[in-house]
């Protein structure tokens, strides 16, 4: 932990080290990014979620470790981690009580949820759901999840001289 005490958990995929460079791999990178720029004196934790079931036991250890440190917790998953990370993540969360936001990655979550009954009562425990689309909320509003909120996706673009 830092001087100033503040430690901010991510659990995503940031696959460092690799050249990957779609939606849920940007997304995460560039939060952890803009955390570190917004609190340049925080510890920024990183529970990277990159081919999970390769390290399943270095990914919990660095999940419990997460848990125990932060306060705050920022999770990126998409369809596959939610349906192995979420039942994890929100048993921590009983024992820790730490305030998790999940920032919605793809289009999937309102289908998943309807088919879901687990998922739906997972998604109630986040302090809040940030979805791309006004639509994904009205969806999730229709399944009862009233957390969610409209957050568009976003990215950080390098504009190029005329």
């Amino acid at each position: 932990m830092r001087k100033d005490g503040v430690s901010i958990g991510i659990v995503g995929r940031t696959a460092d080290g690799t050249e990957l460079l779609d939606g849920q791999t940007v997304k995460t990178r560039v939060l952890r990014e803009e955390l570190q720029r917004m609190f340049p004196g925080a510890e920024i934790l990183c529970v990277d979620t990159y081919q999970y079931r390769r390290r399943i036991f270095s990914i919990l250890f660095s999940t419990v470790k997460t848990f125990v440190k932060c306060k705050h917790i920022f999770v990126l998953l998409s369809r596959n981690g939610r349906t192995f990370f979420f039942p994890i993540l929100t048993g921590l969360n009983k024992i820790f009580h730490r305030k998790m936001y999940h920032d919605v990655v793809g289009g999937a979550l309102p289908g998943e949820a309807a088919a879901r009954p687990a998922l739906r009562k997972q998604l109630q425990r986040f302090e809040v759901n940030w979805v791309e689309f006004a639509d994904m909320k009205d969806e999730l509003g229709e399944l009862g999840i009233m957390n969610a909120e409209v957050l568009p996706n976003f990215k950080r673009l390098h504009i190029l001289p005329e």
